[in-house]
């Protein structure tokens, strides 16, 4: 995973983020969206940040933590990126 990746991401102010039973779900001004999440990424949003993570040491897991899907899921619900 790159620096970058390792980056929390900042969730902008009247943004609602919640992650529950595999599914991450962002409200904002322009929308809402809900995905799935992928097993091998560990999601957490705590204090108005995302952070994404491997859930474990395979390259899989290491591939699929983006450095900027955090940006991307909040971008797709209409929520203005930091």
């Amino acid at each position: 995973m790159s620096r970058v990746g390792k980056l929390p991401v900042t969730v902008p102010t009247g943004v609602d983020v919640a992650v529950n039973q595999g599914q991450i779900s962002v409200k904002g001004s322009g929308g809402s969206l809900t995905l799935a999440q992928n097993a091998l990424v560990t999601v957490t949003s705590a204090d108005g940040k995302m952070t994404f993570a491997p859930a474990n040491d395979s390259r899989e897991a290491n591939a699929m933590s983006p450095p900027t899907g955090g940006r991307q899921t909040l971008a797709r619900a209409g929520c203005p990126a930091d």
